[in-house]
């Protein structure tokens, strides 16, 4: 089993050319994606929205966070986030 988390904001351009493709190459593994989406201003909450639907095992976290001055800081925020989204679903799915 292959888990993927990911952190994304403004990726409408990947999340519409690239990722379509790299889900179709590792279809066969049945990944796992966690995504993590914070403050996009372009179509990417919409696009991942579509994906949770239409992709088994897609599980998505839609935030709005403040955002500081400091790009360290928004990241490690970001990150911390995922992970407890991941350790959450992962509880809540017995895995």
């Amino acid at each position: 089993m292959l888990d993927f988390l990911l952190i994304c904001k403004n990726n409408q351009e990947y999340f519409l050319n690239v990722f379509p493709r790299i889900y179709k190459s590792l279809q066969i593994l049945e990944p796992n994606f966690y995504i993590y989406e914070n403050n996009s201003t372009d179509n990417t909450k919409n696009i991942l929205k579509h994906f949770q639907k239409k992709i088994p095992n897609f599980f998505l976290l839609l935030e709005n966070t403040t955002i500081y001055n400091n790009r360290y800081k928004n990241i490690c925020i970001a990150r911390n986030n995922l992970l407890d989204f991941y350790r959450k679903v992962r509880k809540d799915n017995d895995n």
